[in-house]
């Protein structure tokens, strides 16, 4: 069996004998041995209510982009949003062909004389 990067495996048996193959096969430590935040409750509730917020904003008349980009600088503002990393999420195809299909919803259409 060949184990790639990224592969899950579940392992049973003693920890000692357990510890040993992970060292062997230079595996990373278990999940509930890694020091990973999952869930921050702090995080949740302020992005829970920049949502709202947005969503409040728009429903009363002010433009959803305006409406959203506030909530957005909440996040940002809050450290809830990193900056930086928020880039790698961002599905940059959709983003051009967005951008090009709304360029050409922009142009008015000739009118025929």
């Amino acid at each position: 069996m060949k184990i790639s990067a990224g592969d899950v495996i579940l392992l049973s048996g003693k920890e000692e004998d357990i510890a040993e193959f992970i060292s062997q096969m230079s595996l990373a430590p278990p999940m509930h041995k890694r020091d990973i935040r999952i869930l921050s409750w702090r995080d949740g509730l302020i992005s829970l209510g920049a949502l709202a917020l947005a969503v409040a904003l728009s429903e009363l008349g002010l433009d959803i982009v305006y409406a959203f980009l506030i909530a957005v600088l909440i996040l940002v503002a809050t450290r809830t949003l990193n900056f930086k990393s928020m880039y790698q999420y961002v599905e940059w195809q959709i983003v051009v062909f967005v951008g090009g299909a709304s360029s050409r919803w922009a142009r008015p259409s000739p009118v025929p004389v």
